[in-house]
């Protein structure tokens, strides 16, 4: 899935000041939700089991002895970062912890991470394990993907890309990235584990679901403008089918482009809206709540919701299965997208973000409705002058035709 925003620059220089750290979602309400999700890192510990911890621990030398490496060894460099990892978490979650307890868990939690990841992207018999391999064994983690990728993609269930860029260093985890670097991810969960193991960043993610924001959100196009939101919001626009049926055509934007470049143009000629490309898959629904949840968390810390502000966006835009027809036809929705309409009407209530109130600024204040009839009345002036003109040129010949001459 994936693209919708201008980025307004106030805010941006906001975020940059602030330093995005990884934080819990409301870890009260849902502690009851790991009983069948695996914990990864220090927010949400205390739901960690001995099934689970065993499982990571099994990983963990399964890594380290492919590696031939000691755990006294990468405990050592994952140290060498410790002050990083602990101020990566918020709230000082990790006080409580003696530095060797925080460098195994980022070992333990790093590899059993990295190994899902791998066999997500399609590393099957290279990770070494054993057929009948409760987690790792032929076709196990394909079967259980929706499960794998809650708990990986989880708000606060993170584990520091920096502490993921040092354990990819084990020869290991060297080999598996060589072999799945050129190979093509469809779906979205796939894709941002590849971007974010495989290819990479820049600037570099801080954790997994930063990089799924990143990967929605796209470049910053400083092409756009940006306009601070006003106190008095902006009505809601109409749906696409009727955008599309008062003269807006809907164009896709290509490339990696995404919500930061969605654009309106409006002119005598036409108007057209440009959209990111949508692509919806089993997991997409599941993706996208986990990033609107994350900046919720992140949005006090000052990181504007864009993402949740796009997909609000859309909620206006597709209110029924027609809407999306003409979406689709123009290649902006893409894939599974029956899901879609569900996905989005669990979204009303949610507020636009300056940049969103810009486009709708723009679309509602360049109707081309609003010049559509002064047009009609113009061609209709035209069309009943040259109909006189033309009466009066015929009259003025007959009459030329049967003047009398001069005696």
């Amino acid at each position: 899935m994936q693209s919708l925003l201008i980025p307004n620059q106030n805010i941006a220089l906001t975020a940059s000041a602030a330093q995005r750290k990884i934080l819990p979602y409301n870890p009260e309400y849902h502690g009851q939700k790991f009983r069948k999700l695996c914990v990864l890192g220090p927010n949400y510990r205390a739901n960690r089991t001995p099934f689970w911890e065993g499982v990571k621990e099994i990983s963990m030398h399964h890594v380290l002895i492919n590696s031939q490496c000691l755990l006294s060894e990468i405990m050592t460099e994952i140290g060498n970062i410790e002050v990083q990892i602990r101020a990566a978490y918020a709230d000082n979650v990790v006080n409580g912890l003696t530095g060797s307890e925080v460098q195994k868990m980022m070992v333990m939690d790093g590899c059993f991470f990295l190994l899902l990841a791998f066999s997500i992207l399609g590393a099957g018999t290279d990770l070494k394990f054993p057929e009948n391999d409760p987690v790792f064994g032929t076709g196990c983690v394909n079967y259980d993907m929706h499960k794998w990728l809650k708990s990986m993609f989880f708000v606060g269930n993170q584990i520091p890309f920096m502490v993921l860029e040092k354990l990819m260093n084990l020869s290991f985890f060297k080999g598996l990235k060589t072999t799945l670097e050129f190979r093509q991810q469809l779906e979205l969960g796939k894709r941002t584990l590849h971007k974010f193991l495989i290819v990479g960043q820049t600037p570099k993610p801080t954790d997994l679901i930063h990089c799924l924001q990143s990967i929605i959100l796209g470049p910053i196009d400083v092409s756009n403008k940006a306009v601070g939101k006003k106190d008095d919001d902006i009505e809601d626009i109409v749906s696409a089918s009727k955008l599309s049926k008062c003269g807006i055509k809907f164009r896709k934007l290509e490339g990696e482009l995404g919500i930061r470049a969605v654009k309106y143009e409006c002119n005598t000629f036409g108007a057209v809206l440009y959209l990111p490309v949508l692509k919806v898959d089993r997991n997409t629904q599941l993706l996208v709540k986990c990033l609107l949840k994350y900046e919720t968390v992140q949005e006090p810390r000052g990181f504007e919701p864009e993402a949740s502000s796009f997909f609000k966006f859309m909620r206006e835009l597709i209110r029924a299965s027609q809407d999306i027809e003409v979406l689709e036809s123009e290649g902006i929705i893409q894939g599974q997208s029956h899901s879609l309409l569900g996905l989005l009407t669990t979204l009303d209530g949610m507020v636009s973000s300056s940049d969103m109130h810009y486009v709708k600024r723009e679309i509602v204040g360049n109707r081309p409705w609003q010049w559509q009839k002064p047009l009609k009345w113009m061609a209709f002036i035209f069309t009943t002058l040259t109909f006189l003109f033309g009466f009066m040129q015929m009259n003025y010949g007959i009459l030329a035709y049967y003047k009398p001459g001069k005696s």
